[in-house]
């Protein structure tokens, strides 16, 4: 998707690796975080710091989902499920708190 930053356009994707579907838009509005709209431009605005945040973390997120999707093809079906139900209680509303106790499950099941 485009963001207007001090009146330049930058891009954020995330693309769920099972469907193939973005879904920046959901992830940054659902949590707040977009800065403003312009109207006559039609595009959410960021501060640049907002941007750099997101930017980051989307990358991280996006490098989590691709591994945790590969993984999840390697596993029978017994540990899949027990796999993403630790992904699930992992949940928190401290979003880069649950990126880092994912990525320590992601690690965990890596190296089994």
């Amino acid at each position: 998707m485009k963001i207007l930053i001090n009146n330049e356009i930058k891009t954020l994707e995330i693309t769920n690796p099972e469907t193939g579907c973005n879904w920046e838009q959901d992830l940054i509005g659902n949590a707040n975080g977009f800065d403003g709209y312009d109207d006559e431009k039609e595009l959410y605005i960021m501060t640049q710091d907002t941007y750099d945040w997101w930017d980051n973390y989307i990358k991280t997120e996006q490098d989590l989902q691709n591994r945790a999707s590969e993984l999840k093809n390697t596993l029978d079906n017994d540990d899949a499920e027990k796999f993403e139900q630790e992904l699930i209680d992992a949940s928190d509303n401290d979003m880069e708190m649950m990126q880092a106790s994912q990525k320590e499950i992601i690690e965990t099941w890596e190296a089994k």
